[in-house]
């Protein structure tokens, strides 16, 4: 998977597959966390961690 990112002065910016991964995990996440992983300002790794709650 290449991630790609783009360097401003408000720090880094998401692309192409990153951006879209990022979204995937928004959309099917219910409860957890979604971690963005960057070397010298470029996303190199997506975590996400998924909860399941009961009640």
């Amino acid at each position: 998977m290449a991630l790609t990112t783009e360097t401003s002065h408000s720090g880094p910016r998401l692309h192409g597959e990153a951006l879209k991964a990022v979204e995937r995990a928004l959309e099917t996440l219910r409860f957890g966390s979604v971690q963005l992983v960057l070397h010298e300002g470029r996303v190199v790794q997506i975590e996400v961690t998924e909860r399941q709650r009961f009640t």
